[in-house]
């Protein structure tokens, strides 16, 4: 199916993108002349650098930086340019991402089959029809001195920024579609979210450096230590914040390895959890900081000592009440991510029952973190599913059973009928 989907993109945007190319050079300004060399490289290397070295932030997703020069192109060189500066910069992005995913040298076809026309088209074909749009409505950037052509072509640049970046979102919701199977409402919902964060940075600092180059051509160069450092003192935030986590999951991992029958254990929930939630049509950045919560879910075991969390005969009052804690550590450690305060209280509540029942803090119903509420259906189907030091495993149609007798007491229904849904095909496949 995957294939077949990749075959109809292909079919479609290529001729698409190749149309419009031949069409804008019929109506567009092709350069008589060639500009100043130093500027234009000078944003040719930013563009590139945009593509390559991403910004990711948390919550928000990966900051387009190269769309900021993209658009200075756009308004101080025309299609020609910005279709060719885009265009060498995706290029070189899909060549560095397959040689990283498949490690040969060369090969743009990558190992996840991910193809040239999703890494190469996409940017340069949304910007050929920025570009069109803009020459056709805007007017000479500082004619004169003229205040009132800035102001005319600031909104037509927003209108622009609009559509290249909604139509650049909606590609992307395609490519995730096709690639990770999620649903399409709850992807492009959240990327609409992303557009005020792009509107107030990208737009207003294209029109910035903008103006610069219309005052100077070289002036550029006196704006570039400023933009570099901030690019990359944010870069190393967001890098930080990523390590961090990895570190704080790879613990996580390191810790259920004490018990030789949990190896793994939290990777599984991990998966199970955002099967549940992509059923569920939770935003991406929830469905990102649930992955890592269900990960991290057993962090605050490292408390608990050997002789508890192996021992093979039942826990005795004050054993459990240890075992008991290890939610609340869970989330202590977890906050001091600043990214992760959400993750952190499904770190808590996983062990809450939809009925109250459950531990730390007796909460039911709504009151759980949705996320809580799907690490529990997660991490409950995956113990009955493994061999333990106290039982063997039960086949994945008896563990779901169960859980659906847990529904609306132990567990929540809707997060039980979306799991069951989820694994109708997978009981067939192992269960047979």
């Amino acid at each position: 199916m995957k294939k077949f989907l990749f075959f109809l993109y292909n079919i479609l945007i290529t001729p698409l993108f190749i149309w419009t190319v031949f069409y804008a050079f019929q109506i567009g300004n092709i350069p008589v002349s060639f500009p100043e060399p130093l500027p234009l490289l000078t944003l040719l290397l930013l563009s590139v650098m945009g593509e390559i070295w991403i910004v990711k932030m948390p919550r928000w997703g990966i900051i387009p930086v190269a769309d900021t020069f993209y658009y200075v192109m756009m308004i101080r060189y025309g299609i020609v340019y910005t279709l060719a500066v885009s265009s060498i910069a995706s290029l070189l992005r899909a060549f560095l991402s397959g040689m990283k995913k498949t490690g040969t040298t060369g090969n743009i076809k990558s190992a996840g089959g991910e193809n040239i026309p999703f890494h190469f088209l996409n940017t340069p074909f949304i910007f050929l029809i920025g570009s069109l749009v803009y020459q056709k409505f805007s007017l000479p950037l500082l004619t004169a001195g003229d205040s009132g052509n800035i102001i005319y072509d600031t909104q037509i640049l927003y209108l622009v920024a609009i559509l290249c970046g909604g139509g650049k979102h909606i590609l992307h919701s395609l490519y995730l579609y096709i690639i990770k199977e999620s649903p399409l409402s709850c992807i492009y919902k959240t990327e609409l979210t992303q557009m005020g964060l792009y509107l107030i940075t990208i737009v207003p600092l294209s029109l910035l450096m903008a103006v610069i180059l219309s005052l100077n051509s070289s002036a550029l160069l006196l704006l570039l230590p400023v933009l570099l450092l901030v690019w990359f003192s944010v870069k190393r935030y967001s890098d930080l914040l990523h390590e961090t986590r990895s570190t704080m999951e790879v613990l996580a991992e390191t810790i259920e390895a004490r018990d030789p029958y949990m190896i793994d254990h939290s990777e599984r929930v991990a998966r199970y959890s955002r099967d549940i939630a992509i059923q569920l049509n939770l935003p991406p950045e929830t469905v990102e900081q649930l992955e890592s919560a269900a990960r991290m879910h057993d962090l605050g075991k490292v408390s608990i000592q050997d002789r508890i969390l192996g021992k093979l005969e039942p826990l005795d009052e004050h054993e459990f009440d240890i075992v008991k804690k290890h939610p609340l550590l869970g989330e202590k450690m977890a906050k001091h991510l600043s990214s992760h305060a959400e993750a952190s209280l499904m770190i808590k509540h996983h062990h809450e029952r939809f009925d109250g029942k459950g531990y730390p803090d007796g909460i039911g119903g709504d009151e759980i973190p949705m996320g809580a509420r799907i690490i529990a259906v997660a991490e409950t189907f995956d113990v009955l599913t493994t061999d333990k030091s106290y039982g063997e495993a039960v086949s994945f149609k008896q563990a779901l059973d169960e859980i659906r007798q847990g529904s609306g007491s132990q567990f929540d229904p809707q997060v039980v009928e979306a799991f069951c849904e989820v694994m109708k095909n997978r009981i067939q496949k192992f269960d047979g």
